[in-house]
């Protein structure tokens, strides 16, 4: 640990933690540089005027998660292959389409099967 007249945040760069996560990691440490830290030597040490708050980290949080939240999306386009349209497949679909149609227009089902017959059933008039 280094002496000096005021206290001050360091981190050892050759401390195999930090290493690992810091120096490992790339732009790990631009991103240490950027926000105020200065390299001496083994060390980043955070000069005595630098004062650092959650928004600096809430901010890399966010831009770690867009990041990751993009390389998920182009991962996911590019696995996606590029399809033609089946011609059977775009067959069935607009005969299904069709299908329920010609359901539709033809109104509610109006006869059952019970017991091998069927009934007709009529609707009741209001009286």
């Amino acid at each position: 640990m280094r002496c000096d007249s005021a206290p001050r945040a360091q981190i050892r760069l050759t401390n195999d933690k930090i290493a690992a996560v810091l120096v490992a990691v790339e732009g790990a440490k631009a991103a240490m540089l950027a926000m105020g830290w200065v390299e001496d030597g083994e060390f980043l040490v955070l000069p005595a005027g630098v004062q650092l708050s959650m928004k600096e980290v809430r901010d890399i949080e966010d831009a770690k998660a867009k990041l990751k939240k993009e390389e998920e999306q182009a991962l996911m386009r590019a696995a996606l292959p590029k399809k033609k349209e089946d011609p059977e497949m775009k067959r069935l679909r607009e005969q299904l389409e069709a299908d329920k149609k010609e359901r539709a227009a033809r109104g509610p089902i109006t006869q059952v099967r019970a017991s091998g017959s069927l009934l007709k059933f009529t609707p009741q008039k209001a009286t």
